[in-house]
């Protein structure tokens, strides 16, 4: 028993052991989605804490891709910082504040693909036909 004028506080400990939920809206399984010029948009929630805004990762094909995100409470819109082209399949993790990591979300889907002009360009200089120098 608490001695008499004594103040007793009791308070709960909950340690969240459980990862967050995460999902693409942006783009759809099998979309024509351009990575150079749309945004990626992923939701997430989680049940016992909140998911760090600073922890999504994103790879493609198994490699890693640099992004900038906009985050909210819910989710995030990003850029990916790097353009590929052709089939692809992404996938995005995010973690909560208390470390815990998603599952791995993924999406496929096409990019356009990407032409790059490699070759050096040639100049023919066609008119005039004659060259005079005056004063020579």
């Amino acid at each position: 028993a608490p001695r008499a004028g004594a103040a007793v506080s009791s308070f709960s400990l909950i340690v969240d052991t459980s990862p967050p939920a995460l999902s693409f809206s942006v783009p759809q399984n099998g979309a024509s989605f351009d990575p150079a010029t749309q945004n990626v948009e992923i939701t997430w929630s989680d049940s016992v804490t909140s998911v760090d805004a600073g922890s999504p990762e994103f790879r493609r094909d198994g490699a890693v891709v640099a992004a900038q995100c906009t985050s909210s409470a819910s989710g995030a819109i990003c850029r990916l910082l790097q353009t590929f082209s052709g089939a692809s399949t992404l996938t995005a993790s995010v973690a909560d504040v208390a470390g815990n990591r998603s599952a791995n979300a993924s999406v496929s889907f096409t990019a356009p693909t990407v032409y790059v002009d490699t070759s050096v360009p040639v100049i023919t200089i066609e008119e005039p036909g004659w060259v005079s120098a005056v004063g020579v």
